[in-house]
């Protein structure tokens, strides 16, 4: 429903901010009148869930947050914070989902956990398969999670201005 809230030109509804789902389009959202009552109801759940979800969300992140300083990984969550968009929920999932870093020899070793091979990582998908009649090889499946997380974060912070910090450290708030 709210989807169509945002392109439902119809009914002169149309959000004239740039960015949806942000604090301003909620504003906007809630300003909005339904004609029926049935749409009202559907509307005030979905927008209740939203509320909903992002309370469990703020919850469960402050529960991390309690709980890093006594793991045992905790000097190494403060080192992955410094990097440039990682913040200590990105760094915990990493870390929960690689474990102690200290297992892999080198970096090298580290990264080919992480990453498919340079065969598969080509800008062409398709590319891979045509050069070789093997199928691209893929990273473990374990390590596919934390590999987005990784990607997500370095997308991120490719837009952010260096001097920008996206959260505070551990322990520096």
């Amino acid at each position: 429903m709210p989807a169509d809230l945002v392109t439902d030109a119809e009914a002169g509804r149309i959000y004239p901010g740039k960015k949806t789902w942000g604090p301003a389009h909620m504003r906007w959202l809630m300003t909005q009148k339904l004609e029926h009552r049935e749409q009202r109801i559907a509307f005030e759940e979905l927008l209740g869930g939203m509320r909903q979800e992002d309370e469990r969300v703020e919850r469960l992140e402050e529960a991390i947050r309690e709980a890093v300083p006594e793991w045992s990984l905790v000097e190494v969550v403060v080192a992955l914070q410094a990097m440039r968009g990682i913040d200590l929920i990105a760094a915990v999932t990493v870390l929960a989902e690689i474990g102690d870093l200290s297992r892999f020899q080198n970096p090298r070793e580290l990264m080919g956990y992480l990453m498919p091979s340079p065969r598969a990582a080509t800008s062409a998908p398709g590319l891979a398969s045509c050069l070789s009649k093997s199928p691209p090889a893929k990273a473990p499946s374990s390590a596919r999670f934390p590999n987005e997380v990784i990607g997500t974060c370095a997308h991120c912070s490719s837009r952010l201005p260096a001097s920008c910090s996206s959260g505070p450290l551990l322990g520096s708030a």
